[in-house]
Order: C-alpha cells, then sequence, then structure tokens
C-alpha cells in the first residue's frame, strides 16, 4: 500500500500491518465502523520506523468502537499538531507493548469512558498512567496495562519508562530491595544467610521447584502473602535445606493464597522440609494443590518438622487428598504439630514420628489418625461441627513466666518452649510450668547454628 491510511482501511480481523518506512501522516487515520457482532482486532508491527504526524485532528489513530490495536515494533510516534496520541471510540481498546511517543501533551482523545489503553513498555513523553481523558472533560485515569508502572527518567525534558511493577520484596537488616520474580526474590532471601521477609506485591507466579540447598538461613524467612496470589505452575513448590520458613498473611483479610496450578503433586509433597532444622512454620494465608501427595511434607532428619498454627491447608485431589504427611524410618523421626488453622484433605505418620494437634478445623475427624499408631498425640477435645468438619478444642496445659510474670498459656510443652525462646530477649528469664500432666514429642532443638539467639535462662 502506499500509504498506512491504505492499510488500516484494507485490514481486516487477524491481519497484520507492517510498516517499512518512516512516513508522515497529515490526516489522522480512522479505522472503519465497527460493531459488538463485527468487531476485529488488528496487528500494527511499527518496524522500528517512525510516523509523524502534522493533522489537526486529535490523535494520529482513531479506534473505533470494540476494535482493538497491537502496537508493538518498537517504532516512534512524533505528534507535531494536537494534543493527544490517540483517539478511541466506545469499547475501543488499544494494546501498546513497546515504541517511542513524543510531542503529545495528553494520551487519549475518548468520545466515551469505556476505551481503554492497556501500555506494557515504550518511552513516553508524558506520564501514560495519569493522562487517560475524554473528549469534553480531562479525568485521570491510568493507560497503563496491569501490573505496570511509569517510572520518570529524570531527563530534559523529562520523559517516562514504562516497566513491570515489582511483584516481590526482601527486607534484611531494615532494607528492602525489589524484584520482578518471585522466584528470584525467594532465592535471594535465603542466599543472605540473615533473618528475611518476603513480601508478596501484586498477584503473580512462580516456577516452583524451588531448592534452598547452599543457601541456607539458620535465621529464618518470612514469606508475607499480603493478600495476593502466587501462582505455581510446577508440582512442587520448594525443597526446604537447614532453614525455618514461615508462611504468613499480615494483612486482615488473610485472603492471600500459594496456589499450586499443577495437575500432580510431587513425591516429595508441595513443599518439603527435608534436613536438620529445616522447619515449615504456617500462620496464616492459604496453600492450595491438587494431586495425590501431600501439601506439607516432613522427613529426612529428626529436627526436620512442620507447624501449623493458623491459615488454611487444602488438597483439591478426590482420590488421596493428603495435606500434611510425616514421613518417618528407623534412621529419623520427624515431627508434625498442629496447632491452629483448617485442614481439606487427609494426613498420614509414619511409625516412628511425633505428631501433635492441639487445636485446627479438619475436614474428617483427627481422631481417625490414632489408627495410624501411638504417635499421634491430641492435646484437646474433638468436636463435630455437624456440618462435615471437626475442631479440636486445646487443653491448655502449660504456661509460659517471663521475668516473674505469666504472659500466655500453651496446649503443648514443645510450642511455650519454642515460643518463649522466639519471643524474649537477651537477659530474661522464662519459665515454663505445667498445670497438669502434658507429653511431649521431644527432639525439640532450640539451637540457632553459629549464632547466639538467645542469653539468658530457661528452666
Amino acid at each position: 500500500y502506499a500509504t498506512l491510511a491504505e492499510a488500516f482501511a484494507a485490514a481486516v480481523d487477524g491481519n497484520t500491518i507492517l510498516l517499512n518506512k518512516d512516513v508522515t501522516v497529515a490526516n489522522r487515520i480512522d479505522l472503519a465502523e465497527a460493531s459488538e457482532d463485527a468487531k476485529k482486532t488488528i496487528n500494527f508491527n511499527m518496524n522500528g520506523k517512525k510516523i509523524t504526524y502534522t493533522g489537526e485532528s486529535n490523535g494520529f489513530l482513531l479506534v473505533r468502537a470494540y476494535d482493538t490495536v497491537n502496537i508493538f515494533g518498537a517504532g516512534m510516534v512524533d505528534i507535531q499538531a494536537g494534543d493527544f496520541f490517540f483517539a478511541a471510540n466506545h469499547y475501543a481498546k488499544a494494546n501498546i507493548e513497546d515504541g517511542t511517543f513524543t510531542g503529545a501533551t495528553r494520551l487519549a482523545y475518548t468520545s466515551y469512558g469505556s476505551s481503554t489503553m492497556n501500555i506494557s513498555g515504550g518511552t513516553w513523553s508524558i506520564d501514560p498512567s495519569k493522562q487517560m481523558s475524554t473528549a469534553d472533560t480531562p479525568v485521570e485515569y491510568s493507560g497503563l496495562a496491569k501490573d505496570y508502572i511509569a517510572v520518570a527518567q529524570g531527563t530534559t525534558p523529562e520523559t517516562w519508562l514504562i516497566k513491570q511493577a515489582p511483584s516481590t520484596s526482601v527486607t534484611v537488616d531494615g532494607k528492602t530491595t525489589e524484584y520482578p520474580s518471585f522466584d528470584d526474590a525467594f532465592v535471594a532471601a535465603f542466599k543472605t544467610g540473615k533473618a528475611a521477609t518476603i513480601t508478596v506485591l501484586r498477584d503473580t507466579t512462580s516456577a516452583g521447584n524451588i531448592d534452598t540447598t547452599g543457601s541456607e538461613s539458620v535465621a529464618g524467612v518470612v514469606l508475607d502473602l499480603n493478600g495476593k496470589t502466587v501462582s505455581v505452575s510446577g508440582d512442587k513448590f520448594m525443597k526446604l535445606y537447614k532453614s525455618a520458613l514461615t508462611i504468613t498473611d499480615n494483612t486482615d483479610e488473610g485472603k492471600g493464597k500459594l496456589l499450586g496450578t499443577a495437575s500432580s503433586i510431587h513425591n516429595d509433597g508441595f513443599i518439603y522440609a527435608n534436613s536438620s532444622n529445616a522447619v515449615i512454620t504456617v500462620e496464616g494465608g492459604t496453600i492450595e494443590a491438587n494431586g495425590e501427595k501431600a501439601i506439607l511434607r516432613t522427613g529426612g532428619s529428626n529436627t526436620a518438622g512442620i507447624v501449623v498454627n493458623g491459615g488454611t491447608i487444602i488438597n483439591k485431589n478426590e482420590t488421596d487428598p493428603y495435606t500434611v504427611v510425616c514421613a518417618t524410618s528407623s534412621s529419623y523421626t520427624p515431627s508434625v504439630s498442629i496447632n491452629g488453622g483448617y485442614f481439606e484433605g487427609a494426613m498420614t505418620v509414619g511409625s516412628a514420628g511425633s505428631f501433635s494437634i492441639a487445636g485446627g478445623t479438619f475436614n474428617f475427624n483427627p481422631e481417625e489418625l490414632y489408627d495410624q499408631g501411638e504417635t499421634v498425640i491430641i492435646n484437646g477435645d474433638v468436636n463435630d461441627n455437624e456440618d462435615g468438619t471437626w475442631t479440636v478444642i486445646p487443653q491448655m496445659v502449660v504456661k509460659l513466666i517471663a521475668n516473674g510474670e505469666e504472659v500466655a498459656q500453651y496446649p503443648t510443652v514443645d510450642q511455650a518452649l519454642k515460643e518463649g525462646y522466639k519471643a524474649y530477649t537477651d537477659g530474661d528469664s522464662i519459665t515454663v510450668s505445667l498445670l497438669g500432666d502434658a507429653v511431649s514429642g521431644g527432639n525439640i532443638d532450640l539451637s540457632c547454628g553459629s549464632f547466639v539467639c538467645f542469653v539468658g535462662v530457661i528452666s
């Protein structure tokens, strides 16, 4: 075609227009009229070329009602007349992946507020997150695609670079670093070897199959789902090695989710604590997957373990929907301690492990676990809710005294020792005092590798 306007006029649904040389456009290019029943999508590859617009109409390109134009190819649009880059009618959509856009002072001239700009790249002479405008009265709302941000470059004149918003942050020693990739942030947190907090900043994805071997964090890593969803495509989220991981959600609603999207779960489990001092603690949020293996699995060492104090664990599999598995052998006896939370799916424990339940709600009667051996301990009364769920109401058997004052009561000795050890500072005197006969899973490890975590007295 001799002109860009002719090419757009001839294009039908699914066609791609390739710009072969720099062009000057004197009159706005208007797409042909469309309707909801005859809408079309046109791909516009700018092919690194430049469009100079000298016309008087608002915008160099008018996207008609119900049509979609995808713009890519790292070209340049220079608006030398008019205030707008684009014009758009009712329900029109423009998706812009890259390019350089200069000259205009506003983004889009629209007859109706229902048209959409989705900008996911490029360099702009305006901030497109604040420049979407209607024909008569300017309305400031973002023209950016979901999860993208405009970053001022500080040039003269100022320009804005469009980039993907960070998905995750890691805070260590009071310093926060943001990462586009959740997996990169997760691995970086463990590599610090220090106490670290991972905060999910937006709904994001993970490839899964993360292995922390060689990147131990004996001081512990906290994953704060922060009300967001992390969708994991692998059949395993991670294997935890010689580290402590706490999964929580610090929002009031607690709707954050670690979601396995694969059709199965790895033999190791979705999350696997597999070495000495590898302990998974769940405080909040939801962990959900679908497979005939466990959501949470522990094994491989006497000091590996799982602790669930809150949150929701769901296995959607209809055949063997395991939520928690304590795998044991003659050479190691890991532990599971359930003090709260909601569980949708079965549990199992080997003959030598420690498996204590002192709280939580289950879609099966937890007393059935007694059939698996004497290693199962229920520290509380099991209440049938008569709705297909059972709740363990804990019996408080121990109280925690810090510096002469009672501060809390717990259903297990193990929990009282661990909480007291973590919560108080150097020089404190901590007493764990029994209120009655109690049981313990044993294998309680209050060490902290090569670090000194507590200097005081524990009795």
